[in-house]
Parts: structure tokens; C-alpha cells; sequence
């Protein structure tokens, strides 16, 4: 049974990492693509999303509702903002605009338990200075 939940992993990981991207943006966030392509490398792991965290500000949609799909996006990034293009994106907007904070975040399919524990307990350097 093991060997089944091997198989099944690296043909998920070849699959995943041989797809393309479908995020928004269409690829890996500067700040993290080295950590990301770091465990992509290891036999035991591989990314399936993640985010360097971003900053955004967006306004609702024409029926009034705040959702991702159908809004209207005045500015984003995945580095820091000033102020003044915080100040920009808000005078775009035609009615109420949003500003939404998303933290780092990366999700992370490991071939086992014990591999999960591991990658949980034991964070890397690189893990550790792009979460700082």
C-alpha cells in the first residue's frame, strides 16, 4: 500500500509541476520563487499554490457584491506600497473601494506523514528569512 501512495504522489507532482500556472498573475511571486522552486527540487515535496502575501485595493462589482471574480482591481502587489500609489489606486475608484491585506502563504503536498512533520518542524533558513 505504500508503494501505491508513492506512485500516486510523484505522478501528482510530475502532473502539478508540469501544469500551467492559473493563477491571476500567471506565475510564481518574485520574493518566494526561489524557496518554491528549492522544495519543488526535494523528492518528498512540491508546492501546489502559494502567495508571497499581497496588498490590494479593489471596488465592488455592479450588483453591490464583494467577490473576487467580477470586481474591479485599482492596484496590487506582492512588494511593498507607498502611500502615494495607495492614494492613486483610491482616486480611481468610482464607489467604495476595498483595501485587503493577504499574508504569505504556500501550500505544500508531502509524500508522507512523517515528511509532513519534518517540513513542519524543522523550517529552513530560506523559509524562515522570507517569512521575516
Amino acid at each position: 500500500m505504500e508503494e501505491d501512495v508513492v506512485r500516486l504522489f510523484e505522478k501528482q507532482k510530475k502532473l502539478c509541476l508540469s501544469s500551467v500556472d492559473l493563477s491571476k498573475k500567471g506565475s510564481i511571486d518574485s520574493p518566494i520563487r526561489d524557496l518554491v522552486h528549492d522544495i519543488n527540487e526535494q523528492p518528498s515535496y512540491f508546492t501546489t499554490s502559494s502567495c508571497s502575501g499581497r496588498v490590494c485595493i479593489f471596488e465592488e462589482n455592479k450588483q453591490g457584491a464583494v467577490k473576487k471574480k467580477g470586481c474591479q482591481w485599482l492596484y496590487t502587489t506582492h512588494d511593498r506600497c507607498s502611500l502615494a500609489d495607495v492614494v492613486a489606486a483610491v482616486q480611481q475608484s468610482t464607489g467604495e473601494a476595498f483595501f485587503k491585506f493577504e499574508p504569505f502563504v504556500m501550500h505544500v503536498q508531502c509524500r508522507s506523514l512523517k515528511d509532513a512533520q519534518t517540513m513542519v518542524s524543522e523550517p529552513t533558513k530560506e523559509l524562515l528569512d522570507t517569512m521575516l
